[in-house]
């Protein structure tokens, strides 16, 4: 239902601290079409040491793709503004709701506002952004199939499947409960390498572990020509 979206549309808003049209402007009109490829325009390894899968490459992600998608926002909206105006006004209405959330609870009670709203806020941004990077870093940006990784296990009871993150990308427009039978159909398309059971053993040895023992680390399956 059209209303219903809108509400959601709203409250995801206010509960992440910024409108939602981010994901139309450059989630859905970039990311999914290019695919972490070279014109992909928050692939990972456009940024700090190239292609990289580390920790402090994970820390970093969320800054450096905030830094070159903003001006995408910017220019997203200025083409609204005068294509399709409904769309700028209900970016600003997005937009407005969430100054007054903050406004309202930085009155009520300032350090409240920062240590259960605002502080909040900005880690579940950063874990939002972050993701890209689990899902991206080391796979192969040139592949048709293998540019992205896949967790299989628990991660997608809490997150709507999006573990299954090729078939996420190959059917974008697919409900999220269909993912899994749609990753099964996938899967031998994809290097195994990038099907992990669990995304906090994949943490765990690769950006704990594999910080302090070479082996344990991630290996790039992109060609270095192609890293750019």
């Amino acid at each position: 239902q059209r209303r219903m979206n809108r509400f959601t549309d709203l409250w995801i808003a206010a509960l992440q601290g910024h409108p939602t049209f981010a994901f139309v402007a450059t989630h859905n009109a970039n990311h999914h079409r290019f695919r972490h490829g070279p014109d992909d325009w928050a692939r990972t390894y456009r940024f700090r040491g190239g292609d990289t899968n580390d920790l402090l490459g994970w820390l970093l992600h969320p800054f450096q793709a905030a830094r070159v998608l903003v001006p995408h926002f910017v220019a997203y909206l200025r083409r609204m503004k005068s294509r399709h105006p409904a769309i700028w006004r209900w970016a600003l209405l997005q937009y407005a709701l969430v100054a007054c959330v903050w406004l309202i609870a930085l009155i009520a009670d300032p350090s409240r506002a920062v240590l259960y709203l605002l502080l909040p806020q900005g880690v579940a941004m950063h874990w939002l952004l972050g993701a890209n990077y689990f899902q991206h870093a080391h796979a192969d940006g040139h592949s048709r199939w293998n540019y992205a990784r896949n967790f299989e296990g628990g991660v997608n009871l809490l997150y709507f499947n999006i573990g299954f993150h090729t078939a996420h990308h190959e059917h974008a427009r697919a409900h999220w409960s269909e993912m899994p039978a749609l990753h099964a159909s996938l899967r031998h398309h994809i290097d195994p390498r990038l099907n992990e059971r669990s995304l906090l053993a994949y943490i765990a040895r690769v950006f704990v572990v594999g910080a302090v023992m070479p082996r344990w680390r991630s290996r790039s399956l992109m060609a270095p020509e192609h890293v750019v």
